[in-house]
C-alpha cells in the first residue's frame, strides 16, 4: 500500500531518530487513518526497520546507533539539557543514583512524556545555548537544593554563582515565559545576584510582569 511505502521510505531516510509516535503523525501523516498507522508501525517494526522504546516511540533502526539515542535526540543541536540526579551526578552535586534521565526539551508536542528511562520535560526554548544553559543550571540548583539527595552543599553553592557569572535579564525572561518556577526561587536568584556577585538585576519584577501572579 501506499501509506506503508511512504512511512518505510520516511524510516529509511531517516536512521537512528526517535520516532515520537504522536508528533510524527501530527506533523507529518494525519492523512493516514490512525489505526491504519499504528498498524504500519507495526509492521515496520516486525520488518527490523523500528524498534519499540516505549508505547510512545520508536527508534528508527540503525546498526550503528547505541543504547543513546533517544538522550542524543532529544539535547542535540540545542535541543535540550540534562536535569535532575544525572546532572547533579556530572556537576559533583551528589553522588545518589537515580533510575531515571530527567531532560528538558524542545522537541516535545505534549508537555510531559516517559521513554523507557528518560522523562522528558517540554520547554520551548528555540535554542539551548550556553547562556541559557548556565541560567537554567542555576535556577535547578536554587529551586531543588533543599531536596537533592546526599547533596554536597558547598558544590551546590559555588556551581550557583558560577553558572550565574553571565546572567542576562533578558534570557531570564525568555526562560521564565517557558517554565515556571517558584516564587521563592526567583527571590533566592535576585538575592545572590545583587548580594553576593555585586550584579544589577531585575528578576523578580520580571517574573511578576510575566507571572501575573500575587505573592500571598
Amino acid at each position: 500500500m501506499v501509506y506503508t511505502k511512504l512511512l518505510r521510505e520516511y524510516c529509511l531516510q531517516n536512521k537512528g531518530i526517535v520516532f515520537d509516535i504522536s508528533k510524527e503523525y501530527k506533523e507529518h501523516f494525519s492523512m493516514i487513518p490512525y489505526k491504519t498507522y499504528t498498524k504500519i508501525l507495526g509492521r515496520l517494526a516486525d520488518e527490523h526497520i523500528l524498534t519499540k522504546e516505549s508505547h510512545r516511540a520508536y527508534i528508527v533502526s540503525n546498526t550503528k546507533s547505541k543504547k543513546d539515542d533517544v538522550l542524543k535526540y532529544y539535547i542535540n543541536n540545542g535541543h535540550g539539557i540534562v536535569i535532575g540526579y544525572s546532572m547533579y551526578n556530572s556537576l559533583g552535586v551528589s553522588e545518589h543514583k537515580d533510575e531515571f534521565i530527567e531532560i528538558y526539551t524542545n522537541l516535545l508536542a505534549n508537555r510531559q512524556k516517559t521513554i523507557g528511562k528518560y522523562r522528558l520535560y517540554s520547554f520551548n526554548i528555540e535554542n539551548f545555548t550556553e547562556q541559557y544553559k548556565n541560567i537554567i543550571y542555576a535556577l535547578e540548583l536554587i529551586e531543588k537544593g533543599p531536596y537533592i539527595k546526599d547533596c554536597n552543599e558547598s558544590v551546590r553553592l559555588s556551581l550557583i554563582e558560577y553558572y550565574l557569572k553571565d546572567y542576562s535579564d533578558l534570557l531570564f525572561e525568555f526562560i521564565i515565559k517557558e517554565h515556571e518556577y517558584n516564587y521563592s526561587t526567583i527571590c533566592t536568584l535576585q538575592r545572590i545576584l545583587t548580594d553576593d556577585l555585586r550584579k544589577e538585576c531585575d528578576c523578580v519584577n520580571i517574573y511578576l510582569n510575566q507571572t501575573k501572579q500575587e505573592v500571598k
